[in-house]
């Protein structure tokens, strides 16, 4: 009886010590897991950190850069242009394309802009006819010659240096006279705006051609992309309108 007892207390001493050094070990290891998944955690942390500063960084300079640049390096790149300069003249061979008639605005289903053999100021040589119905729900259209087609300040590249023109100068007449139109320069908004807006009229056409001449000599021409435009108003044309348009040049000096 007394071995017997003896022996329970020593298989019970050497499960009760083989328990301590389990438990021991297991103290030892999770210990090890907590720092482990701590330092995960802090790399991890720099890590995103470090992410999200440079993302800030690369947004300031898109959002706050670009547009004061791209508007410094449009002036510093434009080509300079030579006089005349033409907008629309298709007496010369081959007619020059400086400018497209492609900014329809407004109710552009009520114009149409065309190559016409009527009414000419040149004999044998086609003037641009429009018509419009003015029939729209916005009571208003228009049409731009732009650089590139289709540019209303969202292309880099694209526009002239126009500092060296003193005056436009354009022939118009109206179909029967009475036709009520603004003509412009300019006004392209946009990351690459036009360096001027420059707004004439309205203007009463008669039914006779009539040359009018703008002078530009107080107007920066640093960058110009929408080299000319018109705007008719149906307010202002209630029955609609049809008129001409022929040699749009921009000039140095004009002859008297």
């Amino acid at each position: 009886m007394s071995n017997l007892c003896k022996m329970f207390n020593y298989n019970m001493l050497r499960i009760f010590f083989s328990l301590f050094i389990w438990c021991k070990r297991l103290q030892t290891y999770l210990k090890e897991l907590f720092f482990g998944a701590v330092g995960v955690v802090v790399v991890a942390c720099v890590f995103v950190t470090v992410a999200i500063a440079q993302t800030k960084a690369t947004d300031s300079h898109t959002v706050v850069l670009f547009p004061r640049s791209a508007r410094t390096n449009v002036i510093s790149a434009t080509r300079s242009a030579s006089m005349p300069f033409y907008v629309h003249n298709v007496a010369i061979d081959p007619p020059p394309k400086n400018f497209a008639a492609s900014g329809f605005m407004g109710d552009a289903s009520d114009l149409r802009v065309m190559g016409a053999y009527s009414n000419l100021l040149q004999k044998g040589i086609p003037c641009i006819k429009v018509v419009y119905t003015g029939k729209g729900v916005s009571g208003w259209a228009g049409v731009a010659w732009q650089n590139p087609a289709d540019n209303w300040g969202d292309k880099a590249q694209g526009g002239y240096n126009l500092n060296s023109a003193t005056h436009l100068v354009f022939w118009a007449r109206g179909e029967r006279g009475g036709e009520v139109v603004v003509f412009k320069i300019g006004g392209a908004a946009g990351l690459y705006p036009d360096s001027t807006t420059l707004s004439i009229g309205p203007i009463t056409l008669t039914p006779h051609w009539t040359q009018y001449v703008i002078d530009l000599q107080e107007e920066n021409l640093d960058y110009i992309s929408t080299g000319f435009s018109f705007v008719l108003s149906a307010m202002e044309n209630p029955n609609g309108c049809v008129f001409y348009l022929d040699d749009i040049s921009y000039l140095n000096g004009v002859s008297k």
